[in-house]
């Protein structure tokens, strides 16, 4: 294969692998999980300069729904829970604190927990993945026919056998992209599904409990009111 096709095919694949981290990152951003990864947009205004998440403290994950940000000084804490909040009003913050035996003092920090994936979560975290799948879907159609314009100038003069090989190789690089950002979506609505399902079973045992003790109270009465007659 000549240089130039293997070149510009390096380049296609880096295109196509460039669309896949995009909506790996927008995925993991459709928070169902606590993941850190999430808070990499927030902008902290620290004395009018903006910072990193990383810059002013520490993020550790607590549960599969928590995660605990440790500031690097309390001040830091309420502009942290603003910067959250606007990227991600729907995070409930709490603030906290442990006690730092190495030091013997209290230190505050926050606590955000993911909302509970109710029907109406669900609904909207599956059209958030439809409509990025479907963006980078079309991204990657639009710079399959780009690239493929590009080819056709560096194998015209080849045999057929080699044209075809070529084209072969391009056509490859884009179905196995394309078999990938499906994975992801898959992958993606299993997690959401699987919360909802959750969801579901705890509302189900919320609601069992509820009823175990109003049939416990009912019968506290009926005996009551038989003991007085």
């Amino acid at each position: 294969m000549k240089l130039e096709i293997e070149i510009l095919q390096r380049e296609y694949e880096n295109v196509l692998s460039g669309y896949a981290a995009l909506l790996t990152f927008r995925f993991v951003n459709l928070c169902v999980k606590a993941e850190p990864a999430a808070l990499l947009p927030a902008a902290i205004m620290v004395k009018g300069e903006e910072k990193k998440l990383e810059e002013v403290a520490q993020v550790g994950v607590k549960s599969d729904d928590q995660m605990d940000v440790y500031p690097f000084h309390e001040d830091l804490i309420m502009p942290i829970g603003k910067a959250v909040m606007e990227i991600h009003p729907e995070f409930k913050q709490s603030l906290e604190t442990i006690h730092v035996e190495t030091q013997n003092k209290d230190m505050k920090f926050l606590r955000l927990t993911m909302p509970e994936v109710n029907g109406d979560r669900r609904d909207v975290l599956n059209t958030g993945v439809e409509a990025f799948f479907n963006e980078a879907k079309t991204q990657s159609d639009q710079s399959k026919a780009k690239y493929l314009q590009r080819l056709a100038k560096e194998i015209y003069e080849l045999p057929k056998d080699e044209m075809d090989e070529a084209r072969s190789q391009f056509d490859m690089v884009y179905d196995n992209h394309v078999r990938m950002i499906g994975h992801l979506v898959d992958e993606k609505k299993q997690e959401i599904e699987e919360a909802y399902q959750r969801y579901l079973q705890k509302k189900q045992e919320a609601e069992s409990l509820q009823q175990e003790q109003a049939d416990a109270e009912g019968r506290e009465v009926t005996t009551q009111m038989r003991m007085e007659y």
